[in-house]
C-alpha cells in the first residue's frame, strides 16, 4: 500500500514516533542524496536506521498506525497471540522503559466474560512480586481496550527452547523446575493458583532466570477483605487449561482445584524438559485427557539413562493421579528439588568448565554424569596428561579432576605443571586415588598449593564435597604490582568472555572494573570517568571494536588511553586496519594469562 508523505508524517507525529527531529533529519538526508521522498521511502529509511521497527512500518502502511499507542506506551513489535489475548513489546514514552503489553483479542473486546477474565488476571498479577514471576507494572484502559503492562523478558519460553535445542540436561531441567516451583510457591501463599502451567508459560531470560507467565486462567482465593474475585468466572463443572498438562481433577471441575493442580502440571513440564515429549502423545485431545486420568505415568529413566533415581521419584509423586498422593504443597516440591540442585557457592557451578582425566572410559562417563547432577554441564574427557596439557593451551578450564596414575605421567606431576603455569594456576584441581598415596607422592603433593585428594570409589555427595573444597582452596595469585589502583574498562557482548577477561585481569592485580556490553555503553562510560586501560572485543552488534577505537582516538578526551583488542580474527589485512586505528595491542580470544601479562608489562613497564 502506498501512502502520501504528509499522511505518514501525520501518523508518526500522532503516535509519538516523531522524536528528536528524526523525521526532519531523515528527509534532509534523502533529499541530499538527490531523492524526493514519498511516504514509503521515508518509512523504509526510518526502518533501515532502526528508528522504527518493520512491524511498526507495516502497521502504518496498512492504515492501522493509530493502533501503535496505548496510553503512555508505543507498541514496537508483536510478541505473540494466544487464546486469552495478544502480547506486544512496547516502550514507555517518558521513562523509555521496554515492557510487554497484553491486550484482549479483537473479537473478545466486547465480551463481558472475556473482560472479566482479563480483570481477574490483572488482580492476580497485582498480588505478586517475586523474581520468578513476570512483574506487573500497570493496568489501564484506552480507546483500544483494556491492557496490562508487564516486565519484558528478553528470552524464550521453555517450549521453544526444547523445540530448538532438544531435551535439557538433567541439571538444567532441575534448575528450571526448581525456579518455577519457587515462584509458584509464592503465588500460592498469596492465594493465586495458576491452573495453566506448561513449558510455553515459563520464560527463561538470557541470564537463565525462569519467570512464570500468563495468569489468564488463574484462580484467586478469597482476599483479606473477603472479596471473591472469581465470582461468576470459575463455574463449577467446567474445564479450563491445557490438555497435555492438565491434572485429572481440573478436567472434571476447574473451579475446585488447589495448589496440587499446579504441582501436577509442573511435573508434566519436567517430563517434557527431560524428554522433549508430552506424557501422552497418541490420540485425540479427549483420548490424552483420559490417559492423564487412567494410565500409568511414563518413566523418564526409560527414555534417557542419566536420570537420578530421586528425580524420577519426585516426578512420579508430582504427577500422581490422586491429588492426595502428590506433594501437598509447592514448598515440599522446592525442598526435594533443592536437594538435587547444584550446591550454593560463591562460584556459579553452571558456568564452570571441567576436565576429567581418567584411563577408564566407563569411569570417565560416571564422573561426567555426577558433574552434570551437580550442575556442571561443560565437561571434557581426556585419557592422558599430555593430551590434557595441550588442550589447556587451547581452552581454559576452571576444574581439573585427574586420576593419580596416567599412562604418560603421574597425576602429581600433572598437578605440579598446572600450578607452575600462570595460565592455568586459577584452576581448581582434584586428584583421584584408588589407594593411599606413597610417601614420596605425598611429599611432592604437599609442596603444591590447593590440590584436593579424593579417594575412590566415591558418590555424588563425595565429589560435591571435593569440588567445594577445591574451589574454596586458596591458590597462588600471580599479581603484578601497581595495577590495583588502575581503572579498567572491559567491553564485550558475551557474558562468558567478559567473565574470562575479568578473571584473568583480577588474577594479574587489577581491582577496579567498568563492564560494558557494547561500544555504545563504553562511549557513555568514557564520558563519566577516566580509564587507564580499555579491553574490547572486535565483533559486537551495535558499535564494534573498530568503531570504539576510532571514537576513543579521535573524539574522546582520553585519546592516550591504552587499548587492547581481543579477537578471533586472523586476517592480516583486517588486523592491520585495527593497528592503524591506534590499538595498543591485540590479544587472541582465549585471553591467555601469560600473553596478557606480557602485553601489560610492555604497556605499563
Amino acid at each position: 500500500m502506498t501512502m502520501a508523505l504528509d499522511q505518514i508524517i501525520d501518523c508518526l507525529t500522532r503516535t509519538g514516533l516523531d522524536r528528536d527531529t528524526v523525521i526532519r533529519e531523515t528527509l534532509e538526508s534523502l533529499r541530499s542524496a538527490g531523492e524526493e521522498p514519498d511516504g514509503n521511502a521515508l518509512l523504509e529509511q526510518l526502518t533501515a536506521d532502526s528508528r522504527i521497527t518493520p512491524w511498526q512500518s507495516g502497521r502504518i502502511l496498512s492504515g492501522n498506525g493509530f493502533e501503535l499507542t496505548m496510553g503512555n506506551y508505543i507498541l514496537q513489535n508483536l510478541i505473540g497471540e494466544g487464546g486469552m489475548g495478544t502480547v506486544f513489546k512496547a516502550l514507555h514514552r517518558r521513562m523509555q522503559r521496554v515492557v510487554a503489553i497484553k491486550t484482549l483479542k479483537l473479537q473478545d473486546k466486547g465480551s463481558d466474560s472475556a473482560i472479566g477474565r482479563f480483570k481477574r488476571e490483572v488482580h492476580a498479577a497485582a498480588r505478586l512480586n517475586h523474581q520468578n514471576i513476570i512483574a506487573a507494572y500497570d493496568a489501564d484502559e484506552c480507546e483500544l481496550g483494556h491492557f496490562l503492562v508487564m516486565e519484558f523478558v528478553d528470552g524464550s519460553d521453555l517450549r521453544q527452547i526444547v523445540k530448538k535445542q532438544g531435551p535439557l540436561r538433567t541439571s538444567a531441567a532441575i534448575d528450571c523446575i526448581l525456579q518455577s516451583a519457587r515462584g509458584l510457591s509464592y503465588a500460592h501463599s498469596q492465594g493465586v493458583i495458576h491452573r495453566d502451567i506448561k513449558p510455553a508459560n515459563l520464560m527463561r531470560d538470557a541470564g537463565g532466570v525462569i519467570r512464570v507467565a500468563d495468569l489468564g486462567l488463574a484462580q484467586l482465593k478469597e482476599t483479606a477483605a473477603g472479596e471473591n474475585l472469581d465470582d461468576g468466572l470459575s463455574v463449577a463443572g467446567t474445564m479450563s487449561g491445557t490438555v497435555d498438562y492438565m491434572p485429572p481433577e481440573q478436567a472434571m471441575d476447574s473451579s475446585s482445584v488447589d495448589e496440587r493442580a499446579d504441582i501436577y502440571s509442573l511435573g508434566c513440564t519436567l517430563f517434557f524438559l527431560m524428554t522433549g515429549k508430552r506424557m501422552f502423545v497418541v490420540g485425540s485431545s479427549i483420548t490424552r485427557l483420559m490417559a492423564h486420568q487412567t494410565q500409568p505415568r511414563p518413566s523418564i529413566s526409560e527414555i534417557r539413562d542419566d536420570v537420578p533415581e530421586t528425580l524420577e521419584k519426585i516426578y512420579e509423586r508430582m504427577t500422581a493421579i490422586n491429588a492426595n498422593e502428590r506433594f501437598q504443597s509447592m514448598d515440599e516440591v522446592v525442598a526435594e528439588l533443592e536437594k538435587l540442585a547444584a550446591p550454593t557457592s560463591e562460584t556459579n557451578w553452571a558456568d564452570l568448565t571441567a576436565f576429567v582425566i581418567e584411563n577408564s572410559r566407563m569411569q570417565s562417563r560416571v564422573i561426567q554424569k555426577y558433574l552434570n547432577v551437580l550442575g556442571i554441564d561443560d565437561v571434557h574427557l581426556h585419557s592422558t596428561g599430555t593430551e590434557t596439557l595441550e588442550e589447556l593451551d587451547r581452552m581454559p578450564s576452571d576444574l581439573i579432576i585427574a586420576t593419580a596414575e596416567l599412562p604418560d605421567m603421574t597425576g602429581v606431576e600433572m598437578a605440579r605443571r598446572i600450578r607452575e603455569e600462570i595460565r592455568w594456576s586459577h584452576a581448581a584441581v582434584i586428584l583421584m586415588c584408588s589407594s593411599e598415596l606413597t610417601s614420596d607422592a605425598q611429599e611432592r603433593l604437599s609442596q603444591l598449593p590447593a590440590i584436593e585428594v579424593l579417594t575412590k570409589p566415591f558418590d555424588v555427595a563425595g565429589l560435591q564435597q571435593a569440588v567445594e573444597n577445591a574451589i574454596k582452596a586458596e591458590r597462588p595469585e600471580p599479581r603484578l604490582a601497581g595495577f590495583e589502583n588502575m581503572e579498567v574498562m572491559v567491553v564485550d557482548d558475551s557474558a562468558v568472555w567478559r567473565r574470562r577477561m575479568l578473571e584473568v585481569l583480577s588474577q594479574l592485580g587489577f581491582e577496579s572494573f567498568t563492564v560494558c556490553t557494547d561500544g555504545t555503553e563504553a562511549v557513555e562510560a568514557l564520558a563519566e570517568r577516566h580509564f587507564d586501560l580499555v579491553v574490547t572485543d572486535y565483533n559486537m552488534p551495535q558499535m564494534d571494536g573498530n568503531e570504539l577505537i576510532r571514537y576513543i582516538r579521535n573524539e574522546s578526551d582520553q585519546r592516550a588511553v591504552s587499548i587492547v583488542m581481543v579477537t578471533t580474527e586472523y586476517d592480516p589485512i583486517k588486523l592491520a586496519e585495527v593497528y592503524q586505528l591506534g590499538v595498543s595491542a591485540i590479544c587472541n580470544k582465549s585471553f591467555d594469562p601469560q600473553l596478557v601479562r606480557n602485553i601489560l608489562i610492555r604497556l605499563f613497564g
